[in-house]
């Protein structure tokens, strides 16, 4: 009887202890999984401020792409402007300073000095237009540029007004925000910056050829109606006139040659991009049977 009753106490106690135990084993686990709930809110923070982090470096980046560009096109414009500068101050130079044909030329060559007279006007007229054509052009990518940072200005602060307010998620991924941070021209340049940059250019071409024009028809007079040899005069329009024809046709011909160059880049990029398509065409109705 005493050793049914010790038998049963035993077990009774043995039970008691694989209660007691699994009980505080399935408490350990319950804090463990709050624990895990812990980290994992912990981890999602971390997440959503890192992607906060990496969306603010994107607009960063995009600001200093930006202004990158913005830099290059001003340097270019700079560079455009001091020659326009320097050829308008050639135009004052012929006006000026007093550099005229001789008076015995009338009215023998009345003609070659009415041209004179419309060149001297062109070589101050084209630097003129191309100084305000070029300085349209800086004014608006300037406008541009400014309009384009406080966009991006004001994109950044709106991330950066969530980020500090403790927000728990970003609007997940916040596509509103990243659809504007995309859709940012990191270009000011338009096709008014390059309407008024390509007049510009022209203009300033055209002042360089007018300037050669004026000096050959200026001293061709001079050597003509000073010295008795028509030789000097002959030589030196001839040499100058041949001259500048040649860098005209070279640069006509460096002109057509970038631009069939450009053309053809163009038609092999569209039909390499026929041809991917089609690929991707007959890969779809391969991947169908």
């Amino acid at each position: 009887m005493g050793a049914a009753v010790a038998t049963h106490a035993i077990e009774g106690f043995d039970t008691y202890n694989t209660w007691y135990y699994g009980r505080q084993s399935l408490l350990l686990a319950k804090e463990g999984h709050q624990v895990d709930l812990q980290a994992l809110s912990v981890a999602q923070e971390a997440y959503h401020l890192d992607q906060r982090a990496m969306t603010i470096e994107t607009v960063n980046a995009i600001r200093e792409d930006a202004r990158d560009l913005f830099q290059a096109r001003a340097a270019r414009l700079d560079n455009l402007m001091v020659v326009v500068t320097l050829m308008l101050t050639v135009g004052f130079g012929f006006v000026v300073e007093g550099t005229f044909p001789p008076e015995n030329a009338m009215p023998e060559a009345k003609n070659i000095v009415i041209a004179y007279a419309c060149f001297c006007a062109l070589a101050l007229l084209c630097p003129f237009f191309s100084l305000i054509c070029v300085m349209q052009c800086k004014s608006h990518l300037d406008s541009s540029f400014d309009s384009l940072i406080r966009e991006i200005n004001k994109i950044l602060d709106t991330l950066l007004k969530e980020l500090f307010a403790g927000e728990t998620h970003l609007q997940q991924n916040n596509p509103k925000h990243l659809e504007e941070i995309l859709s940012v021209n990191r270009d000011g340049w338009d096709h008014r910056c390059d309407t008024f940059f390509k007049l510009g250019q022209g203009l300033f071409m055209l002042s360089l050829l007018v300037a050669m024009v004026l000096c050959c028809l200026l001293l061709g007079l001079y050597y003509r109606y000073t010295y008795h040899s028509d030789l000097v005069w002959r030589f030196y329009v001839y040499i100058v006139a041949g001259g500048t024809t040649l860098g005209l046709l070279a640069m006509c011909l460096h002109t057509l040659y970038d631009t069939y160059g450009r053309s053809r880049q163009d038609d092999i990029s569209r039909e390499l991009s026929s041809m991917s398509h089609v690929d991707k065409s007959c890969n779809e109705i391969a991947a169908r049977f």
